[in-house]
């Protein structure tokens, strides 16, 4: 269910010894769980499962070994008849047999892992989104895989070379582009990518492309009602037998959506918010849970060093008293996470794509990143000017590799293949210590599949979202939602006293929790400080601009505090322009 990791001898011979198998088992999780262990003369698979889900993510018989993270949702029946392990089996028989068409049949969020005993084969693939990620490493001698990249980085067999783009990547838009990951050796399995192995064979290629579905003419009446039905249809699927689920509640739409069609399902809804108080991301949550009759318990977030999946843990582990006895499943949660790009289309403008229809396609990409960019003047200046072009250039590459006539819409999917694909990548780096599962209808691919075949102009600040809300149930609209700046205001009467978080975010020059005085010292007189591409003098003086509180320099001292993190790690390695992919 939960994480996998492997090894792959491309020697005839195989020469998989005790000592790495131990040393993936040993990284894969660093809390107790069951694993469950295959090796041969050729691969060794080590499957951890933390049993959120109730049923095995490992099967073996005597012609293949199957690993599964995640739930496939291959199943056509939607809910009570809904079987994770039967689609693990059925999977596994048609990758036997050579069919990775099965994969496009897939409607969830999964990577896979399968090794056939016959013909001492590999094929590791994830879902149509690469939502559940697979990090790999190909050698001369060996293919190392794992569904946590801190595994991979305990291999002494993998080279350590440090990919500066990638951290450029994640500073300018969130998150590393493309394949990218912090090595410039270890890469990342893409969107509906799988990686296929077979003695000499090493082939990498994708069983779906977002870009080769057709675009399809209807109504916008059609179209809303052909999206709610897959949305419904996603959730139900998700639900199973559970008669009692947990679910995040915020005060804007998206996971509004989630809970609301499961009440209409009938389902009794205890429903968790992470803000602050006195946000209207709490106030509208609270007044649609009172509205609706659900269970809301309201969750301080801590003010620093806090995760997801840490919170939501926390938050299960103090609800456990009055519901253990109810809820099946304690550590599977319902999120609307992915609403707000898959469709709400945020980050896309009207202005953009005015650009991008007048195919004025650089100026498109130069408008989107006004104000995306990297801390420039604490690079050395040899480097910068190597690093400089490196977020148009990614961006360029990205949106270059997408095919397709309509540049709008081809925008949309640069997202979707790189910030929405990425999103829960550190959750699920982190699911070892949390143990929980994520929910995710919004990352449904038969929804985001329909929005793809539909023209992108409708979508744009939400307006799409606001019209396909008539066909929620009437609760929906009962209470005020929090929407974002720019798109469309929530037309339900609201009150005033709550604050939306980014204004509330605004008005906070200097927000609480930052890194503490001894945090910040311990990046400036670091022993293994990268001073010949980083100014130490830069970040002091960063430090005490933020010290004195006279400028908000807290993102200088994220970005070296993961930058120096990874230095350390590759430290051994010549750091210079020329082994970089820059």
């Amino acid at each position: 269910m939960t994480l996998f990791a492997g090894v792959y001898s491309f020697k005839p011979e195989g020469n998989i010894d005790n000592e790495i198998i131990q040393q993936l088992k040993s990284s894969l999780s660093r809390k107790a769980g069951e694993f469950n262990v295959f090796s041969n003369h050729t691969v060794a698979i080590v499957k951890y499962d933390c049993k959120a889900f109730g049923v095995p993510g490992f099967a073996e018989n005597s012609t293949s070994v199957v690993a599964l993270a995640g739930e496939p949702y291959l199943s056509e029946v939607d809910g009570i008849e809904y079987s994770r392990y039967s689609d693990l089996l059925t999977i596994s028989e048609q990758l036997i047999r050579g069919n990775l068409e099965i994969l496009t049949s897939c409607r969830g969020t999964y990577s896979i892992c399968l090794y056939d005993k016959n013909e001492n084969s590999l094929v590791l693939a994830t879902d149509k989104l690469g939502e559940r990620p697979i990090y790999y490493f190909i050698g001369d001698d060996f293919l190392f895989f794992s569904s946590r990249l801190a595994v991979l980085e305990k291999v002494d067999r993998i080279p350590k070379k440090m990919n500066l783009s990638a951290f450029i990547e994640e500073r300018a838009f969130g998150v590393p582009l493309g394949n990218n990951t912090y090595y410039c050796d270890i890469k990342l399995l893409r969107d509906g990518q799988y990686l296929q192995c077979q003695k000499d064979l090493k082939k990498i290629a994708h069983y779906f492309r977002w870009d080769h579905i057709a675009p399809r003419k209807r109504s916008a009446e059609e179209l809303q009602q052909q999206c709610f039905n897959a949305f419904k249809s996603a959730v139900s699927c998700r639900i199973k037998e559970i008669n009692e689920v947990f679910a995040c509640l915020s005060g804007g739409l998206d996971s509004r959506s989630v809970v609301s069609i499961l009440n209409s399902f009938g389902k009794k809804v205890t429903a968790f918010n992470f803000s602050r108080p006195g946000e209207q991301d709490e106030g509208y949550a609270a007044q649609y849970a009172e509205y609706s009759g659900i269970d809301y318990i309201a969750t301080k977030r801590p003010p620093a060093g806090w995760t997801w999946g840490a919170t939501i843990s926390d938050a299960l582990d103090n609800a456990k008293g009055d519901v253990a006895g109810r809820i099946k499943h304690l550590r599977l949660v319902f999120t609307g996470d992915g609403g707000s790009v898959g469709v709400g289309h945020v980050y896309m403008s009207d202005e953009l794509i005015s650009l991008l229809k007048q195919e004025r396609i650089d100026e498109a990409l130069r408008f989107f990143m006004k104000k995306r960019g990297f801390p420039r003047r604490i690079f050395r200046k040899d480097i910068l000017s190597a690093l400089a072009d490196i977020p148009f250039e990614s961006l360029k590459r990205e949106f270059d590799d997408i095919e397709g006539a309509d540049p709008g819409r081809k925008f949309y999917l640069f997202l979707l293949r790189n910030d929405q694909r990425r999103h829960l990548h550190q959750f699920f780096e982190d699911i070892d210590l949390n143990g929980v599962e994520l929910l995710l209808p919004f990352y449904d691919s038969r929804l985001l599949e329909t929005i793809v075949s539909a023209p992108v102009e409708g979508f744009i600040g939400h307006r799409f979202y606001h019209e396909w809300l008539r066909l929620f149930p009437p609760d929906f609209q009962a209470v005020p939602w929090q929407t974002y700046h720019g798109h469309l205001p929530c037309p339900v009467p609201h009150d005033s006293s709550f604050i939306d978080q980014w204004s509330l975010n605004k008005k906070e020059k200097f927000k609480p929790g930052g890194a503490s005085l001894r945090q910040w010292l311990g990046i400036i007189f670091a022993k293994n400080f990268p001073n010949e591409m980083i100014k130490r003098s830069m970040i002091g003086a960063a430090f005490i601009l933020y010290y004195l509180r006279i400028e908000d320099y807290a993102y200088i001292y994220s970005f070296m505090d993961k930058f120096q993190k990874y230095y350390i790690k590759c430290s051994e390695y010549q750091i210079n322009c020329e082994k970089h992919r820059i």
